[in-house]
């Protein structure tokens, strides 16, 4: 990336993998300003869906509206760079999963 160069070492950046648990608010500015720097790499948690009440503190947009954020992160980072590597964690899902594992083996 051109502009940034002689700014910040783009090369290392793009070899970079970040993860960023919560991409609420703060969360998905940061992993957008990574992006947009060049870090290629990701890896984003977060349990929470996107509702309306959202709009007004996030990068989001109603396109996104009752997704998890993570997969909507992951879906506005690619738009950035279409080559990024991103992994998009439900934590919802973990959560639901070890739930049931721990009624399932041990009766809670």
């Amino acid at each position: 990336d051109l502009r940034n160069k002689g700014l910040i070492d783009v090369d290392k950046l793009g070899k970079k993998t970040v993860s960023i648990f919560g991409v609420g608010s703060l969360g998905s500015e940061i992993v957008e300003m990574l992006a947009r720097a060049g870090v290629s790499n990701f890896i984003l948690f977060d349990y929470d869906q996107f509702t309306p009440e959202n709009l007004s503190r996030n990068i989001l947009t109603t396109e996104d509206l009752f997704l998890n954020k993570a997969d909507a992160i992951k879906q506005r980072i690619k738009k950035i760079n279409p080559w990024a590597k991103v992994i998009s964690v439900n934590l919802t899902q973990i959560y639901f999963i070890m739930t049931n594992y721990m009624v399932m083996y041990y009766g809670y």
